[in-house]
């Protein structure tokens, strides 16, 4: 299968039935080399096509470990979520402007434990198992304040002391 992220019902059929998922550029380096490729070198990575921005997790290197996680399994890690472009927003806790914006976006809000199963399994994991309890946590206007979008990039841009 050819695909540019997981999650597709193509993508888990796939892989529940050990069939290799790659990445279209295994496509485009097989016609520039004449010659069907290994597909080895160009399975689709757990995080390939996803946008992840992090959210309150300060304490003990805990974002700086995922970040890592995330780049060197195909993801793009983002600090400020752009609409249109980001896809999951990781927090533990269900609170805060980025958590509000990723609400109403649509996107999906997961626990820092769906990275770690990610990872093990070297693959996409179905996020369902992983998606933040809400609360119905109220964000204050206070919080709202501090976070100032660009209506140039439709992006979120950390205000003083966020993280």
């Amino acid at each position: 299968l050819i695909a540019e992220t997981g999650g597709s019902a193509k993508y888990v059929a796939a892989k529940s039935s050990s069939i290799p998922v790659v990445s279209p550029s295994w496509v485009k380096s097989c016609y520039a080399n004449k010659k069907l490729l290994s597909l080895k070198e160009f399975e689709l990575k757990a995080f390939s096509g996803m946008c992840i921005s992090i959210t309150g997790l300060t304490e003990g290197g805990e974002r700086d470990r995922l970040i890592s996680k995330i780049e060197s399994n195909g993801g793009i890690y983002s600090g400020c979520m752009e609409m249109n472009a980001a896809t999951h927003l990781v927090a533990r806790h269900p609170k805060g402007t980025k958590y509000e914006v990723a609400r109403e976006w649509g996107l999906k809000i997961v626990t820092p434990e769906w990275i770690t199963a990610c990872c093990k399994d070297l693959q996409w994991v179905d996020e369902s198992k992983y998606f933040l309890k809400d609360e119905n946590t109220k964000v204050s206007s206070s919080i709202n304040n501090r976070m100032k979008k660009n209506p140039k990039t439709n992006s979120l841009k950390r205000g003083r002391g966020q993280s």
